[in-house]
């Protein structure tokens, strides 16, 4: 008898329990043997079958619920941090292409933390049975996974174009005030938007949801009216053909590429910065630009260790974890949230201007004193330019 089984895709294998005994994820019919479900990846809980997926009191549950608190207060702050950012450059009258990358990326960064939010609400929806898994709850799981990728490459995207210009910048101070305009910038942030919109393809296009037409056979998908389903032909072209060239681009060459320039463009802001005085102004202000910008950078490295952990026991254990995955999202969340921070701690002007502009807005915090160096001057409605 010839075996139907049918592979189905990673995200719809978050939420699948086999029974005792089924290995290599695979569950049959118990009246069709030859009629099977298929995973290529096994999820599970770190204490493993201890910690039932329909145990909800269970400390694997419970961990899930505790890290998807932490995502929400992640991602709000994060949206609330990023939205300052965006009105600190805005209310400068001449902003530079510096600022003007800033503020894009600070844009995809309150996309990021919103979908975060999204992704682990909607995970959570379902590992915790809120709604039924009705196919309302799995096709916002299924959308909102998708466009919190697609935001996590635009924005590591736009910090590799950052780190590329400071790098050029700040050894090519004269010649780059021609080469990189504003509207040669904002033409770079739409080839890097391009990109990523080609990368999110294979996750919009790969799966469907469905429903389950195996609800009453086997025992594994009992608990699911719809299912996350692959289409064969596609799936099998973009996560076999081009896997790894989307690998590649998407995840390996941006940490190298950070890496390498951000390294070079601190070692040379660290020497300009040594001989300060027989600088020019242009190259003072690119030294500031990449020794503010090098924290975003650190953050990024130290928010890639949750990813990377999950990526190696995924491909040593063929096991999914499902509290790596919410620590995923977290980590996509810091990501996303803390550059705010980072610039109040690296950038005293920043901070000052930050703290005017939460005057401005909510009028309840104490205004700061100018006349103690900051160098933001209201003119009317607007505001000067002011330095880092």
């Amino acid at each position: 008898m010839n075996s139907l089984t049918e592979k189905l895709p990673i995200l719809m294998c978050n939420y699948i329990e086999f029974s005792n005994g089924v290995d290599k994820g695979k569950d049959c019919s118990f009246k069709s043997p030859a009629l099977c479900i298929e995973c290529p990846v096994k999820s599970s809980f770190f204490r493993g079958e201890e910690d039932s997926i329909n145990n909800f009191s269970s400390i694997g549950h419970l961990t899930c619920l505790l890290l998807w608190s932490f995502i929400i207060i992640v991602g709000v702050l994060g949206l609330l941090g990023n939205i300052v950012v965006i009105k600190v450059f805005k209310r400068r009258d001449r902003r530079r292409t510096f600022e003007l990358l800033l503020i894009v990326q600070a844009s995809v960064d309150i996309f990021c933390c919103a979908m975060t939010v999204l992704v682990a609400t909607t995970y959570m929806s379902n590992l915790e049975n809120w709604d039924g898994r009705g196919a309302i709850s799995m096709y916002l799981f299924y959308f909102t996974s998708n466009m919190m990728v697609f935001g996590r490459s635009l924005s590591v995207f736009i910090t590799v174009l950052i780190s590329i210009t400071s790098f050029i910048k700040i050894f090519f101070p004269v010649r780059t005030q021609f080469w990189f305009t504003h509207v040669k910038t904002m033409l770079l942030c739409l080839s890097v938007l391009i990109l990523a919109l080609i990368l999110s393809i294979p996750g919009f296009t790969s799966v469907y949801i469905d429903i389950n037409p195996y609800l009453s056979e086997i025992s594994s998908l009992k608990e699911f009216p719809h299912i996350i389903r692959v289409m064969p032909t596609l799936n099998n072209f973009w996560n076999g053909t081009l896997s790894s060239a989307h690998e590649i681009v998407d995840v390996w060459l941006p940490i190298l590429l950070l890496f390498i320039f951000g390294v070079f463009s601190f070692w040379k802001a660290r020497k300009l910065n040594g001989s300060f005085s027989e600088v020019s102004s242009s190259e003072r202000r690119q030294a500031r630009n990449v020794s503010m910008f090098l924290p975003v950078i650190i953050v990024f490295f130290i928010c890639n260790v949750g990813p990377m952990a999950n990526y190696l026991l995924v491909h040593l254990s063929n096991i999914q974890y499902r509290e790596m995955n919410m620590i995923l999202c977290l980590s996509i969340a810091l990501n996303s949230s803390l550059k705010f921070p980072a610039y109040c701690i690296r950038g005293e002007n920043f901070r000052r201007d930050s703290q005017i502009t939460l005057f401005i807005c909510f009028a309840t915090i104490e205004k700061p004193n100018r006349d103690q160096g900051s160098n933001i001057r209201r003119v009317g409605t607007g505001v000067t330019e002011t330095r880092f």
